[in-house]
């Protein structure tokens, strides 16, 4: 036990994919370092086993990437993998980079619905004149290691899923005793004190929000100046 005057509880958010059927076992996650080079280095597999497929739906699929979740996280890893496997085609003498097929999947009506709708509108058009397809008000129901299931049944033939959906508390926060609120996230005043605890304050992923890295770096420094 280690005594404290000031306690901050900032030890952010995980990822939960339990309720969608397949997503855990086959969807790759983007959270970590380790998750961004994990997923680097299958899509090179996919390039490298494009290259000496002779089935064109076996290779259609290779080339095909999904992403499910058109938040900031979702478009950056769409915009990403759509720069880097259109580049990398280049050195593969059976790869053309117009077989490549990037579909970013959002379940609301536009993309980064935390920015104004101007700048939303400006990132859309910007990805589909580099070639990502944009489904909007599309949602994913489930995965299989082939396929991405979409809720009008509509299903895309795939090899590459990734995950920028499914945020959630860490599960360090079932363990406290605090009043929790949206999502199981920790209640806070407009201080982000922690009611009823004096000297505990939550920043970040932990408190209700947008889970956002500059959210967290703003709160952090607030709660150090109170």
């Amino acid at each position: 036990m280690i005594p404290y005057d000031h306690l901050v509880v900032a030890v952010g958010g995980a990822t939960d994919l339990t309720g969608i059927p397949g997503m855990a076992e086959h969807a790759f996650p983007f959270k970590t370092i380790g998750d961004a080079l994990f997923l680097r280095n299958h899509v090179i597999g996919c390039l490298e086993g494009a290259e000496i497929e002779k089935d064109p739906d076996e290779k259609r699929e290779l080339l095909t990437f999904v992403v499910a979740g058109g938040g900031y996280t979702g478009v950056e890893v769409a915009a990403e993998i759509n720069d880097f496997t259109r580049e990398a085609a280049e050195s593969y003498r059976h790869v053309n980079p117009e077989e490549i097929r990037v579909v970013l999947l959002q379940g609301g009506s536009r993309i980064l619905p935390v920015l104004h709708e101007g700048l939303a509108d400006f990132s859309h058009k910007l990805l589909v004149q580099r070639s990502v397809e944009i489904r909007l008000n599309t949602r994913i129901k489930g995965a299989t290691a082939q396929r991405a299931l979409l809720a009008d049944d509509e299903t895309i033939p795939t090899r590459t899923l990734v995950a920028a959906i499914g945020a959630a508390p860490n599960r360090v926060l079932d363990t406290v005793s605090c009043a929790r609120g949206e999502k199981g996230r920790l209640i806070v005043d407009e201080t982000l004190s922690v009611p009823d605890y004096p000297g505990v304050w939550a920043i970040g992923d932990c408190v209700p929000g947008p889970m956002l890295a500059h959210k967290a770096e703003d709160e952090g420094i607030a709660c150090a100046e109170n």
